[in-house]
């Protein structure tokens, strides 16, 4: 698959050469790639070749393109070289210029583009939107200056097509171009008869002049986000408060109020950009005497030094040998700071969200990674030395191996490769002063600015990591070790949207009433002569204190008498037709509330799970779906189920769909909806419910992520266990009781049949092996330790509850202590 960026063609063919980009007009099946002369051709994916990756930046993860299902690894920080070959500007590549040329020899059109780091005083700023000031030259002698607010009406003449330009390349325009100006509507001036005009009287006759040439494009208007400050550190409530403004004007006889410190990593050079040398005199002379004409890239090669996530180093690796990783599974490399989740949910105290302490409930103690098995999912640790209140942790204390999946990482020391750190200046003193620990300006290997023009000393980069330490070098070139201790700067360009979402929840979604077998209804939940306990699959009570949307009422309560009647309608459709792993209250007195209850299906990470949704019916509805919110106790379980509870579906507008995907108020239910999440979400293999992923089902890259990822929802599904035994929902306390009551046994036999080295989702409703697993991959050494850590609270708290089979519980407490025989399908 190309990505957008990559450089394609064909190796020493340089008119053959382009860069991937995004163009809404390619056709499907079609990657669209600018060529070097600037125009856009669409080609068959298997038809072009990638030359290089000059994309790769620096704290990027990376994986060998070449064994695509193997461990990843980190770009070093000051390991990305880029060598340039240049060629004269033509439409279909010119004369060869230069070869090899580094990156750092050339400058762009103008001096800063977007994504760029800025520095103005105390204030550290990212470069969001330029304006450029344009000098254009006639045939004539004549020249006008257009303006930056309307520089945009400028139309290039022939041969470019604007429309697909990488934002970043600098200036669309460069010295050199034809342009004209956008035609207007009649009595309006054109852009050329508006602007400021040099040398000649004749040049007042402005409406003869239709087009000409680009002379000089300089920067004349800056728009900055402010992401740091010397004074107010990183935190985005002070920043807005006193932040200078965002647009800064750049004119050419200002001082320039900004300096450049450093490239955001979206910020590469790639071919058909245009550029200049840094020093004429020391290379290709241009002889134009009206204006220096750019050249253009027309080829490149960059290599990069890459640490391996089982702590080997790689100098030099050419950029087609590396390929971009993207995971939303947490993926753990040597320098990252890490916390253990502790086994005990009692430690979480009466908050949502995953247990972090030690085994008597304290504060977790920090670790560095120094290695990670990928095949088996363990992770080699170096735990620090607790520190006195108000320290930091700086001493190694042991090295242990331990599960990923007991592993969090510690995000009150989340600094890494590639970070922008700041030392904030107390006092309000300009230089000078008292520094403290460093706080990353801004997170994810995005390179930022200097600081102050002539004090570049409070900001940094990371470039290497030494157990509790950061090694920064700072914007004067010094380089000093820093305790990582710090908060990141929230990215606002960044959406930091990780919910996976569900596009194709189409027709095998829909459930029709009138195919819906009507069920006998069991009056309440009550026990059997026989001492078992039947759970009512549609009930009504009043509504419960915790609903998610209990004290939403922003929208009022209800709709009217249609709106009733349509809520009673699902009322009865939920009760007749509820898959017999679905369970549902309504409320009493507020029709507007709902709870469900779904069991996990078997076959799949979810296996005897139990999960909750509230949702809330809106006054319009159905012209607009319910509002639905997963009980996730700070756990994503799913792609499509966030931490906040977010439940990520086309069907309930959370994303964008068509046809019948989409809600529809003439068809659309609440069963459909229900259905959908146990069918499409609650998957055999959730790691595929990311956007775009299930592209890779089949390849080495989806294996080698799909696997993991499994096995960490199995564990997380044991852990919601936990949470659900300790704080169940309202009105549903009885069926979770029930529920472990009778699946305990099973659980825990998985868990044995698992820790022998059954893949995850590969048994049946009794816990035993399927014919399915034969060929399979065992389950990693990781998911067998982290089984191990938390067996012994499941035993704990299921004979609490006095679930069936009490008596094999015992059994499997003592076994823990000894290591798992050999797993063997037979034997299950």
């Amino acid at each position: 698959m190309s990505i957008p960026g990559e450089q394609t063609g064909r190796e020493g063919a340089h008119s053959e050469h382009g860069v991937v980009v995004i163009d809404d007009d390619t056709p499907e099946g079609k990657v669209a790639v600018l060529r070097v002369g600037r125009v856009v051709a669409h080609a068959d994916p298997g038809d072009i070749t990638v030359v290089d990756r000059s994309s790769l930046f620096r704290g990027q993860m990376v994986l060998l393109a070449s064994y695509p299902g193997g461990q990843a690894g980190v770009v070093i920080v000051t390991s990305v070289h880029t060598a340039l070959d240049l060629a004269e500007l033509h439409l279909h590549g010119g004369a060869a210029v230069a070869a090899g040329v580094p990156a750092g020899d050339l400058r762009r059109v103008t001096s800063l583009v977007h994504g760029d780091y800025v520095v103005s005083g105390p204030w550290l700023g990212r470069v969001v939107h330029i304006l450029d000031e344009v000098d254009v030259l006639f045939d004539d002698g004549c020249v006008c200056r257009v303006d930056p607010a309307v520089a945009h009406q400028l139309e290039v003449v022939v041969g470019e097509d604007l429309n697909t330009m990488r934002r970043n390349m600098s200036s669309l325009l460069y010295p050199g171009q034809r342009v004209c100006a956008a035609a207007v509507a009649t009595g309006q001036e054109s852009v050329f008869q508006a602007s400021q005009w040099f040398r000649r009287r004749d040049c007042r006759r402005r409406n003869a002049h239709v087009e000409g040439t680009v002379a000089k494009v300089e920067i004349g208007v800056v728009f900055v986000r402010w992401v740091a400050s010397a004074h107010l550190g990183t935190d985005q409530d002070l920043l807005r408060e006193s932040a200078p403004q965002a647009m800064i004007w750049m004119g050419r006889r200002l001082p320039h109020p900004l300096t450049f410190f450093d490239s955001g990593d979206e910020c590469c050079w790639a071919v058909t950009d245009r550029c200049f040398f840094r020093r004429r005199d020391h290379h290709h002379r241009r002889r134009d005497v009206k204006f220096e004409r750019p050249m253009s890239v027309a080829g490149m090669r960059t290599t990069a030094d890459v640490l391996w996530q089982d702590g080997t180093r790689q100098h030099g690796l050419p950029s087609t040998s590396l390929a971009p990783f993207h995971t939303h599974v947490d993926e753990f490399v040597p320098g990252h700071r890490v916390v253990r989740l502790a086994a005990a949910v009692d430690a979480a105290g009466d908050k949502d969200g995953p247990a972090i302490a030690d085994a008597n409930g304290a504060a977790a103690r920090s670790g560095v990674v120094r290695s990670l098995d990928v095949a088996d999912q363990t992770v080699r640790v170096s735990w620090l030395k607790a520190a006195a209140p108000g320290e930091e942790p700086s001493e190694v204390e042991c090295d242990e191996t331990v599960s990923a999946y007991d592993l969090n990482k510690d995000l009150d020391h989340d600094i890494f490769y590639g970070d922008i750190v700041i030392r904030r200046r107390h006092g309000g003193s300009e230089s000078g002063g008292r520094t403290e620990a460093t706080a990353p300006a801004t997170q994810g290997n995005q390179e930022v600015v200097g600081a102050v023009a002539d004090d570049l000393s409070w900001v940094g980069r990371v470039v290497d990591i030494c157990d509790a330490y950061v090694q920064v070098k700072w914007g004067n070139g010094n380089t000093s070790k820093q305790d990582n201790g710090g908060s990141n700067v929230d990215d606002e360009e960044d959406n930091n949207d990780n919910s996976a979402l569900i596009t194709n929840c189409g027709q095998e979604g829909v459930v029709h009433v009138d195919d819906c077998v009507r069920k006998e209804k069991i009056a309440g939940g009550v026990a059997n002569g026989d001492g078992s306990f039947h759970f009512v699959q549609f009930d009504m009570v009043q509504s419960p204190s915790d609903h998610h949307y209990l004290e939403d009422t922003s929208q009022g309560i209800g709709g009217g008498k249609k709106w009733t009647k349509r809520v009673q309608k699902e009322w009865k459709i939920l009760e007749n037709c509820l898959p017999e792993t679905i369970y549902v209250l309504a409320f009493e007195d507020r029709m507007d509330l709902l709870r469900a209850a779904m069991v996990g299906a078997a076959g799949t990470p979810y296996q005897d799970g139990l999960f909750f949704f509230d949702m809330q019916l809106p006054p319009c509805y159905p012209a607009m779906p319910p509002q639905v919110c997963y009980r996730s106790f700070g756990l994503r379980v799913n792609p499509n189920l966030d931490k906040s509870g977010t439940v990520c579906l086309s069907l309930l507008d959370t994303f964008a769909g068509e046809g019948t995907e989409l809600w529809s108020p003439a068809s659309s239910t609440l069963l459909q909806v229900l259905v959908s999440i146990q069918g499409l979400v609650l998957t055999e293999q959730p790691y595929y419910n990311e956007t775009g992923y299930e592209e890779m089902i089949g390849k080495p890259e989806g294996a080698r992520n799909a696997l993991p990822y499994g096995e960490n929802v199995y564990v997380l599904n044991l852990r919601t266990m936990l949470h659900l035994l300790r704080r169940p929902p309202a009105g549903f306390e009885a069926l979770v009781r029930d529920h472990f009551r009778r699946r305990a046994r099973f659980v825990l036999r998985a868990c044995e049949t698992y820790m022998q080295g059954c893949p995850i989702g590969m048994l049946d409703a009794d816990a035993r092996t399927t014919a399915a697993e034969s060929g399979q991959r065992p389950c990693s050494a990781g998911l067998r330790l982290a089984l191990t850590g938390i067996l012994p609270r499941l035993v704990e708290v299921f004979t609490e509850i006095d679930a069936d089979g009490c008596e094999q519980f015992d059994r499997l407490r003592d076994s823990l202590g000894a290591a798992p025989p050999p797993y063997s399908p037979a034997s299950n």
